[in-house]
C-alpha cells in the first residue's frame, strides 16, 4: 500500500484467516489465499503437487548410507620390507561403485558427487611367525607420507592384526589404498580369513 492511501473496502486478506498457532499464509491458485495448518513437530515443509496448497509437512527423508566394505578370497604374499598395495577381490557391500574386483582392485575411488569426510577403517591380519615388525600405511592418490600407519612387534604363537580408523577428507577421483609391510627375513602372507583376516573400507559421514 502506498503512503497517504486508504485501502478499498473489501481488499487485503483478514486477520480471521488464520486461526491458530502455525498457521501458514499460502495459495491453492491465482488469487486464492488459503492456510495450511500446522504440521507434526520435527517435520518440515516440502513441496508436493498433488497437495491442494502444493506444500504439505512431512518427516525428514533420512540421508542414504555410502560406503564400501572389501574382503581377500585368498592370502597375499608380502615381501620382505616392501611396503605392498594389498588387493581385494571381495565386496560385503558397495552402494556407489567405489572398488572394482577385478580392475585397480587395490583402490576405494570416490565416485563423482560423493566427495566428503569418510571414515576409512579396516585390518591388515596377519599370519604365525615371530620374527620381525607388522606394519600398514593408507595413501592417497599413490603418493605419501601416508594419511595414517602403524605397526606392532611379532607375537609368538599368535596371530597379529592391525586394525585402524581415520577420518579423511576425500574428493571425487580420490583413490585410496592400503599397504602392507614387514620384516620377517623373507616373503609373509597378510591372510584372509585367519584371525580378523584383512579388510578395508570406508563410511561416509558428510
Amino acid at each position: 500500500m502506498a503512503i497517504g492511501r486508504i485501502p478499498e473496502p473489501g481488499t487485503g486478506i483478514p486477520e480471521s484467516i488464520i486461526a491458530a498457532k502455525g498457521d501458514i499464509l499460502t495459495g491453492t491458485a491465482n488469487d486464492t489465499p488459503a492456510v495450511l495448518s500446522v504440521g507434526t513437530n520435527g517435520h518440515t515443509l516440502v513441496a508436493d503437487s498433488a497437495e491442494t496448497t502444493g506444500l504439505k509437512w512431512a518427516a525428514p527423508a533420512a540421508a542414504p548410507f555410502v560406503g564400501v566394505l572389501l574382503t581377500k578370497s585368498a592370502n597375499q604374499s608380502i615381501s620382505n620390507s616392501t611396503a605392498t598395495a594389498i588387493s581385494f577381490n571381495g565386496e560385503t557391500y558397495d552402494t556407489n561403485a567405489f572398488h572394482d574386483n577385478s580392475s585397480n582392485n587395490t583402490r576405494i575411488t570416490i565416485p563423482s558427487g560423493q566427495d566428503g569426510y569418510y571414515l576409512v577403517f579396516g585390518n591388515c591380519g596377519w599370519g604365525l611367525n615371530a620374527t620381525g615388525r607388522r606394519e600398514f600405511s593408507l595413501r592417497k592418490n599413490g603418493s605419501t607420507p601416508a594419511l595414517a600407519d602403524g605397526g606392532t612387534g611379532p607375537t609368538s604363537g599368535a596371530y597379529v592384526s592391525n586394525i585402524f580408523s581415520i577420518v579423511v577428507n576425500l574428493a571425487a577421483a580420490d583413490y585410496i589404498e592400503l599397504f602392507g609391510f614387514q620384516t620377517t627375513g623373507g616373503a609373509f602372507d597378510v591372510e584372509s580369513t585367519t584371525s580378523l583376516g584383512t579388510t578395508f573400507g570406508v563410511v561416509k559421514l558428510g
